[in-house]
């Protein structure tokens, strides 16, 4: 969710267009008397399609009325959790699919491409890290041909990194710097302090144990979006909608003394622009 922004659409479920502005350039002198020249607003379009998920168990009267309570409440958890590991999961792919260079986009490139200068092979380290940081500020921004000026906020790693990432982000007790190469002194460790750490998130989907990802805050690039089919004002992830049909004489409950529980997820994911995030595809 922290890397997710919610898109509002016009409440159906037809394919939304992410439309992201292109960057105006610097504003010119206006002298006395003189007339302002109207900004040149060109937009770069990608898609995002709603497609719904859902699925349901069945509770036989025989478990209710065995008061098998401990079952039955387990029924919506483990359905709840099945949606949440969905959503992860269609997200994750993101930087995944078309073997690591995550979807085309409108320009007729991958996501993650050279020319977009969010793409690179080196293996995680503290100057790794450091190399990403440069590279996402130096990001172009269309339009104003400006440097992007953010550096990333979150560090998307397999679980299998996670321990040297913590200790290249200075967590711990006690002397918390950088180990020198050879011995035992410590550096300075930059990335100890608060307003240069990442926050690291392990993603459970990814299988590589090399690959890593970054992006920015999504306060200043939204580059992946969701839509949710029943939040069209868009701004917050809801919850998945759960539903029973418990009436003795309707559906399962009158053929098969069996109360359906189902759950519902209708959402859509997409990627906005090629700024802000990228990819490390270790050789």
């Amino acid at each position: 969710e922290p890397l997710v922004s919610v898109v509002p659409h016009d409440g159906s479920t037809r394919t939304i267009d992410l439309i992201t502005w292109n960057e105006v350039q610097d504003l010119p002198t206006v002298g006395e008397g003189e007339p302002y020249r109207e900004a040149q607003l060109g937009d770069s379009r990608e898609q995002m399609m709603f497609q719904k998920r859902g699925m349901w168990i069945g509770l036989t009267l025989e478990m209710i009325r065995m008061n098998d309570l401990t079952r039955v409440r387990e029924v919506p958890r483990k359905l709840m959790r099945a949606a949440m590991r969905t959503r992860s999961a269609t997200l994750a792919s993101i930087w995944t699919q078309n073997g690591g260079v995550g979807p085309a986009l409108s320009d007729g490139k991958a996501l993650f491409h050279l020319d977009h200068a969010n793409l690179g092979t080196e293996a995680f380290s503290h100057n790794a890290w450091s190399a990403v940081r440069q590279r996402a500020f130096k990001q172009t921004e269309p339009g104003s041909g400006k440097r992007l000026g953010y550096m990333p906020e979150y560090l998307l790693i397999p679980v299998d990194l996670l321990e040297t990432a913590l200790t290249v982000f200075g967590y711990g007790a006690g002397d918390v710097g950088k180990p020198t190469t050879g011995g035992t002194a410590q550096e300075v460790n930059i990335y100890a302090l608060a307003e240069n750490r990442p926050k690291i998130i392990p993603v459970p989907e990814w299988l590589d144990a090399t690959d890593w990802a970054w992006m920015v805050n999504k306060r200043f690039v939204p580059a992946i979006q969701m839509g949710f089919a029943n939040v069209p004002n868009g701004g917050k992830h809801p919850t998945p909608e759960i539903f029973t049909a418990d009436g003795n004489t309707e559906g399962l409950s009158f053929s098969n003394d069996t109360v359906p529980i189902k759950i519902r997820d209708w959402f859509g994911v997409g990627v906005a622009t090629s700024l802000g995030v990228g990819k490390q595809n270790v050789a």
